[in-house]
């Protein structure tokens, strides 16, 4: 079910170019998946070292195309580049530029590996959204994000 959301969500997130957070269930999903787009077709720029291209130069996800599954170091840059978009966009407030990946583990969800990364901002002001989840499939793109870790 959670797929779907995402999906549906992802497709009128390209066909209208928009995307918001959603507090429906602590769930930031809308703004993460077009955070996840933007971040990998380079639109955030890059992070150094990640050897994906530069920003703008239209590369999809390196690691999706070249069918190779990205390690943990990856995920961790992956994951800093959807925030980075989050918050230029204004998904996320700027409090969150800051705030450093807290662990990244990898876990098993209906028969697939994906990547959990985990964002904590201490100055973050609403007690339920200080520690956000980034959910990577094993290509290091968005799955999923939210507040709950579910």
């Amino acid at each position: 079910m959670r797929n779907l959301h995402i999906i549906f969500y992802a497709m009128l997130i390209l066909l209208f170019g928009t995307g918001s957070a959603s507090a429906e269930g602590g769930a930031v999903t809308g703004a993460g998946v077009a955070a996840g787009h933007a971040a990998n077709n380079g639109d955030a720029g890059g992070v150094e070292g990640e050897g994906d291209g530069a920003a703008g130069d239209g590369t999809h996800n390196p690691y999706r195309a070249a069918g190779t599954p990205v390690n943990a170091t990856q995920a961790i840059g992956m994951a800093g580049k959807v925030r980075d978009v989050m918050v230029q966009r204004g998904d996320l407030t700027k409090s969150w530029s800051s705030v450093k990946i807290t662990e990244a583990k990898q876990r098993t969800f209906k028969n697939e590996k994906e990547w959990i990364i985990v964002l904590n901002n201490p100055k973050e002001t609403e007690p339920g959204r200080k520690t956000l989840y980034i959910f990577l499939d094993t290509f290091g793109d968005v799955v999923d994000m939210n507040y709950t870790g579910e």
